[in-house]
């Protein structure tokens, strides 16, 4: 007992350089995005989550991640009871910074907290998708953190398989697609298992876990009051508007651009989706360096504290999830940078299990941190600004016209800044961002069509917020839009010297 009260006394002595790492990013996690900033736009989600949080109560519970919506109703309740602002969009980024800081504090547990670490988890948030992703607050890096701490409770030998289960069971909670992590943890748990009698241990756990997951949707189910437990399980990946994936297995091309998004979760599109080689160089070389620093560089000293992780099984576990996910997620949305968020810090854990014991190993990761965010940091400071929610507060002050204006919405973007507003808009015109020769005939027609003056607002800096978006200045309507003459009665209202929201008269039929 005393050696245990003792080895628990140094854990904490050596833990507080970690404790003040997970206050530091909690706090450039929560306040580096502001809640209406491009961004937020950019990633689109959050907005929809947090403002669902404000105004639906319990129907707010998605099924592809209840747990994330469960947390959020009463956070936004006991924000918006002291007063804050927009409680809902806060909540989310308290969710996300709670989870990054838990991060820092497994990643901490993980290299014995040994303080060259620190830098682990410094290059982790330079990373282009976990630094945009937690400061809009999504759901991924929050469902990374439960993944991570479900494999590390797996592998780790005085954990029992009650508590593993309870982890888990919360991370699927959290995202029905950490599901893909259960392959790796029944690898972790197997090893650490007697082999008599393993294989009926292991079905008891799972069917378990299983059980109680499935039984803790039914609750979030009758919580959310959906119409039936299909439809509020499975909603998400069946969604008429968005081609999640193809009805056939995934082609060569597939497997190249999910390849790509690697280099652009650690660095966002570098000149062009179809610069293979570059971004995908990119995204080796944030592990080259992980290898590099906790591998070679490292001097090998045995730990003062005894490790109880399974290093070995953790690297199998790891690969195995990674190679679950690659091949899930080269059929389902393959171009989505964020499937990549899980594998970054899956692959920092790995590095902080052989921790970096020189001053020069930490060196060279902090190094490839301000190196990774200089490669998008640019773009990334940019997407602060809040061009789209300005352009909103236009178009909603023109729509109190008593001429009664209809507003168009140009792309998903400006769709969710009129909807934020609860002002009443047409988001199916030019909602999939036509090209400037079909969208002069579309608006012509529907203009003629409606005899009231049409207000369009247009997503103009924003897109999918991508360094190749901004340097390339994509936008599909720019000839159309900035070569319209715009005479009395028509208007247009502009930033940077972009018309950004338009008042279009009646036009003859």
């Amino acid at each position: 007992m005393e050696a245990v009260a003792t080895m628990r006394q140094y854990a904490v002595g050596m833990a507080w350089p970690f404790a003040l790492l997970a206050a530091i990013t909690f706090a450039v996690v929560l306040f580096f995005m502001p809640w209406n900033a491009d961004g937020c736009f950019a990633v689109n989600d959050a907005l929809w989550y947090a403002h669902a949080a404000e105004h639906d109560g319990l129907a707010s519970i998605s099924g592809h991640h209840p747990l994330f919506h469960v947390l959020l109703l009463p956070l936004t309740g006991a924000l918006d009871f002291v007063g804050a602002d927009h409680p809902g969009h806060w909540a989310t980024r308290c969710v996300n910074a709670a989870a990054f800081a838990g991060i820092v504090m497994l990643l901490g547990r993980l290299a014995g907290w040994r303080r060259t670490a620190l830098a682990l988890p410094l290059l982790l948030l330079a990373t282009r998708s976990v630094l945009l992703e937690a400061s809009v607050g999504e759901t991924v890096v929050p469902a990374a953190a439960l993944a991570l701490w479900a494999l590390v409770a797996a592998c780790d030998g005085n954990c029992s398989l009650l508590r593993v289960g309870a982890i888990t069971v919360a991370a699927l909670l959290l995202r029905q697609d950490n599901i893909l992590i259960v392959p790796g943890l029944v690898f972790a748990l197997a090893t650490r298992l007697p082999q008599q009698r393993r294989l009926w241990r292991m079905f008891l756990w799972l069917a378990l876990t299983g059980l109680t997951t499935l039984g803790a949707y039914v609750i979030c189910w009758q919580l959310a009051g959906a119409a039936n437990l299909r439809a509020f399980m499975f909603t998400t990946a069946e969604v008429a508007t968005r081609n999640w994936a193809p009805a056939e297995l995934p082609g060569l091309d597939d497997l190249l651009l999910r390849c790509t998004t690697l280099g652009v979760a650690v660095a966002g599109v570098q000149h062009d989706y179809r610069a293979f080689t570059l971004n995908i160089s990119i995204g080796l070389a944030f592990f080259v360096v992980l290898w590099a620093a906790c591998r070679l560089l490292c001097v090998r000293t045995a730990s003062t504290q005894p490790p109880t992780t399974n290093r070995r099984a953790m690297l199998w576990a790891v690969l195995l999830i990674a190679a679950t996910r690659f091949c899930f997620y080269c059929w389902f949305e393959p171009q989505n940078f964020e499937w990549w968020i899980l594998e970054l810090l899956l692959g920092t854990a790995l590095a902080a299990i052989h921790c970096p014991r020189s001053l020069s190993a930490a060196m060279l990761l902090l190094v490839a941190a301000a190196t990774t965010f200089m490669l998008h940091a640019t773009s990334t400071m940019a997407l602060r600004d809040t061009t789209l929610h300005d352009a909103a507060a236009q178009a909603e002050l023109w729509s109190h016209d008593p001429a009664r204006p209809i507003v168009v919405t140009h792309g998903f973007r400006s769709h969710t800044a009129m909807h934020l507003r609860q002002v009443p808009h047409d988001p199916w015109l030019l909602l999939n961002a036509p090209t400037a020769e079909s969208a002069g005939p579309l608006l012509t027609d529907y203009i003629a069509r409606a005899q009231r003056p049409v207000i369009l607002l247009l997503d103009r800096f924003v897109g999918d917020g991508h360094p190749a978006q901004a340097i390339s200045g994509l936008d599909s309507l720019a000839v159309w839009v900035d070569t319209v003459p715009f005479q009395a009665p028509m208007r247009a209202w502009r930033q940077r010297g972009k018309a950004q929201v338009l008042w279009i008269p009646p036009l003859p039929r």
